[in-house]
């Protein structure tokens, strides 16, 4: 076959952008790239192409501003891009071509006629005022809403798109997303709206004064300690909001970050390239979506992501704010994407000395290659953030409400200061001396640091995986032997009285994100992120069956009796498999966020779930009918465990609460505080009255569930915590991050 020829011609926009939307066949595709290596010309226009079309934040481009001064930077922007244009904008009679769009005209022959002339038009009853921003699938207007007399933004479906009925569903999945958020570190979406003629969807938001913080760095450079701290902080804080509610926002940038003009407060914008995590039904095989800058390695491959991949960009983004500039750089949007595949981030302490080793520390976790050594959340980066801005200046609970700025210790700390000067102003008011003569004593108590639960007994037994984060940890029904589920695509068979490895089985080439033992202890499942479920025989430790569940598995659970397997993905879906015959037997109605936990109840019928949408849930094993709904977790639910009298169930989650709940009824029996982070993990102990949590904040945390009372904690592990389970023998394992699974003895004779 004869080598492709390099074109003698540049082409057109048309197929730059084909090029860049993998819709070209192999040969083109060979022959295009051939030509851009020696075209500096044909690179920039891909780079401009790559940067607009691949970012929906320049639909919100300026929308911090209502009304720009005269000596205003917008004016000259402004005139720097209709000269690049070549036209003014005008209602109805402009035949602009966007920047880097091949696929028309700009128009706003949607609008209707203003009664005001010094409006461009009217959508409803919002008078639009000025075009702020186009992109590649809207506009945003400036309006003033004559109703509720304020000014909003108002973004537009691309008049274009208007046939096109992927763009459309796109659009209204960005409105659900938008709309699902509610947080003070993210813009809000007010309504959602359709033009009265042509049907155009639009969404109206909050308008924001102030800049954003691409502006602040371009006029600043690299920003103080403080304000990287403030900004990073809350940042953070609107994308856990977003995460709870199972959103990706796929372009975090400086772009994407507003600052008020008041107080400096951010307002993380545009989640027009959020996806729901658990449904990627309308996104092009091949689409890379996000800003080259700051886009995570997997979501430049086109792999799968998650949460973490916000994670990368937000570390890019502050990374910025410490050196000046983004942590990888290049002359094309090509170069740019190999360095972030391929190249380490420079150290931020190597470019700038002044910044303390922790945040360099921190930042160089953020930029990790891999998703899996990232930071497990952005609510962890939050609260590290809060924490070391605490030392600079005061952090309200108002500006991280969806996170715990600091541990259990803290928080009481700053309560006993509010009271004490609650009685301060009290004794004031009585007269004084008196009054505050009566309080010290009891003023004097309350400086005293917190009671602590002490500490138990260290682990039996500590089985060394060597191969990565453990996932998930099963017990064979005699206890005598523990299954785990690690990282790197195996599972290992530990003896437990002898702490010894018996077995490692390769059943993967990704993570085992989900695994579980059957009643019998004739089978094993394993659960991953392509979606396939394995069923193995222990004994011969072959594979009997493999198929295919409706999305990634994050979780499986055996019957108490038969080979009936439950299978919660990341889609929402659940459902009952027979292991036997590998064919599916129910099909729950499901979750609306990913299912990360499922369990039976002891008799086997029930089913309990739980879910990033904030729920758990009961389902009837006859009918595939909910039973009861398990609300009161103020985020994700990520674990969901049956006592072994199956008459409570416990769920824990991202509010860092573990909740019991009555199996019969679904209601609520009362909540087990103490966890100082998101909880991954509950389990109940077949034995005695014990339930166990673990998480983020690496400790194992006992109570009794009859009193609410606990129990001594158990400490060693070095990393967050991700499952726990008991043995029928009443021994605890526990395991996570550090690649360790450790035993434990647990009584309540402690």
């Amino acid at each position: 076959m004869q080598p492709p020829v390099t074109p003698c011609r540049c082409p057109e926009p048309t197929e730059l952008q084909n090029l860049l939307d993998g819709r070209l066949v192999e040969t083109a595709q060979m022959s295009l790239e051939q030509h851009l290596e020696n075209c500096p010309a044909c690179q920039q226009q891909l780079e401009h192409l790559a940067v607009s079309e691949s970012c929906v934040c320049e639909l919100v481009k300026h929308i911090d501003q209502a009304g720009p001064s005269s000596d205003s930077a917008y004016w000259p922007a402004l005139k720097e891009l209709q000269g690049s244009l070549g036209e003014t904008l005008v209602p109805g009679k402009n035949s602009t071509p966007r920047s880097g769009n091949s696929r028309g005209e700009l128009s706003l022959d949607f609008l209707e006629g203003a009664e005001d002339p010094a409006y461009l038009g009217r959508l409803g009853h919002f008078e639009v005022a000025r075009v702020v921003g186009n992109g590649g699938m809207g506009i945003v207007l400036e309006a003033y809403d004559s109703h509720l007399h304020r000014t909003v933004a108002v973004k537009v479906l691309a008049p274009d798109l208007a046939d096109d009925e992927v763009a459309r569903q796109r659009f209204c999945r960005e409105a659900r997303a938008a709309a699902a958020i509610t947080h003070e570190h993210v813009v809000a979406v007010h309504q959602v709206e359709r033009t009265s003629e042509a049907k155009l969807p639009y969404l109206v938001m909050q308008f924001i004064q102030g800049e954003t913080l691409e502006k602040k760095l371009a006029r600043e450079g690299k920003l103080p300690l403080p304000t990287i701290l403030r900004i990073g902080m809350q940042t953070a804080a609107g994308l856990a909001a977003a995460h709870s509610e199972g959103l990706i926002h796929r372009d975090v940038k400086p772009g994407n970050i507003l600052l008020e003009q008041t107080t400096g407060r951010v307002k993380l914008t545009d989640f027009g390239l959020a996806r729901c995590i658990e449904d990627m039904k309308i996104t092009r095989t091949g689409f890379v979506t996000g800003t080259p800058l700051y886009m995570a390695p997997e979501q430049a491959l086109g792999e799968e992501i998650d949460e973490r991949a916000d994670l990368f960009s937000l570390g890019a983004v502050l990374y910025e704010m410490c050196v000046g500039e983004p942590p990888f750089t290049g002359n094309t949007p090509l170069a740019v994407l190999k360095q972030i595949t391929d190249t380490p981030a420079r150290s931020v302490r190597a470019a700038n000395p002044e910044i303390p080793a922790w945040l360099s520390d921190l930042i160089q976790r953020l930029l990790a290659k891999k998703p899996d050594q990232r930071p497990i959340s952005a609510s962890v980066v939050a609260e590290m953030l809060a924490d070391r801005l605490s030392v600079f200046e005061p952090v309200s609970p108002l500006q991280v409400p969806a996170v715990h700025t600091s541990g259990a210790c803290q928080t009481a700390q700053r309560q006993q200061k509010r009271m004490r000067m609650l009685f301060l102003v009290l004794g004031t008011l009585l007269g004084g001396a008196l009054m505050l003569a009566a309080m010290l004593p009891f003023l004097g108590r309350m400086q005293t640091q917190p009671a602590v639960v002490p500490s138990g007994p260290a682990a039996v037994a500590t089985l060394v995986g060597n191969s990565g984060p453990v996932w998930t940890l099963a017990f064979s029904p005699d206890g005598q032997s523990l299954m785990m589920g690690i990282d790197d695509g195996t599972v290992k068979f530990w003896n437990v009285d002898s702490a010894q490895l018996r077995s490692t089985i390769k059943v993967h080439n990704g993570p085992v994100w989900a695994s579980a033992l059957s009643a019998s202890g004739k089978y094993f499942a394993t659960g991953h992120g392509d979606g396939k479920v394995h069923i193995y025989d222990t004994a011969t430790e072959s594979l009997v069956h493999s198929f295919a569940a409706d999305g990634a598995v994050r979780s499986v659970a055996f019957a108490p009796k038969g080979s009936l397997l439950a299978v919660g993905t990341r889609s929402g879906k659940v459902a009952i498999w027979d292991a036997e015959r590998a064919e599916k037997v129910l099909e729950m109605p499901g979750h609306e966020g990913e299912v990360v936990s499922v369990a039976f109840s002891p008799d086997g019928l029930t089913l309990g779930s739980a879910s990033g949408d904030k729920t758990g849930r009961l389902w009837n094993i006859d009918t595939g009918r909910e039973r009861a709904r398990l609300e009161g977790h103020n985020g994700g639910v990520y674990s969901i465990a049956f006592s072994s009298d199956g008459k409570r169930v416990a769920t824990g989650g991202w509010d860092h609460t573990v909740r019991l709940w009555e199996t019969s009824s679904g209601s609520p029996q009362g909540v087990l505080q103490g966890n100082e982070s998101d909880v991954w993990s509950v389990a109940f102990s077949p034995k005695a009255p014990i339930i166990a949590a673990v998480g983020e904040d690496r400790v194992v945390r006992l109570w009794n569930y009859e009193t609410l009372k606990p129990l001594p904690q158990r400490v060693g592990h070095t990393g967050t915590l991700y499952t726990s389970t008991f043995s029928s023998r009443g021994q605890l394992a526990t395991a996570g991050r550090d690649g360790t699974a450790r035993i434990w003895n647990v009584s309540l004779e402690e």
